[in-house]
């Protein structure tokens, strides 16, 4: 059983380190922020997954698991509000984009960061908003 542990150990390790080195590989080869942010976030989150995993069954003991558990949910928690805060920054500055990359018309009003209008500008705009404070 133990020699099995080590194999699934060794496979999960080799693979998380593919993983992770397919991210940073991502990090230096794609074109823009968002294609590089999202090779950073899928695989560096699975890379170090499996890297953890690797780690919990050669060592099957119970610090060792809380620790590895611990480390896998704060990469997990964090990962995806950091890139998106990344992402919506480059966006709202207008980070340039992959000539090839597709944008929708409609979403260029997201690029301003202002805040939404007061109720009472918008009231002035809808007829039937109007009607309903006279």
């Amino acid at each position: 059983m133990a020699n099995v542990l080590e194999i699934l150990s060794a496979v999960c390790l080799v693979a998380g380190g593919a993983f992770c080195f397919a991210a940073g590989l991502g990090l230096v080869r794609f074109p823009d922020v968002f294609m590089r942010m999202h090779a950073a976030t899928k695989a560096g989150t699975l890379g170090l997954g499996l890297i953890v995993l690797a780690l919990v069954l050669s060592e099957p003991v119970l610090d060792v698991l809380v620790k590895a558990v611990l480390v896998a949910v704060f990469m997990i928690m964090t990962t995806p509000v950091g890139s998106h805060l990344i992402g919506r920054a480059a966006f709202r500055t207008g980070s340039p984009l992959w000539e090839r990359t597709e944008v929708d018309p409609a979403c260029e009003a997201f690029r301003e960061a202002g805040e939404p209008e007061p109720e009472e500008d918008r009231a002035g705009d809808d007829p039937a908003a109007a009607g309903r404070s006279a």
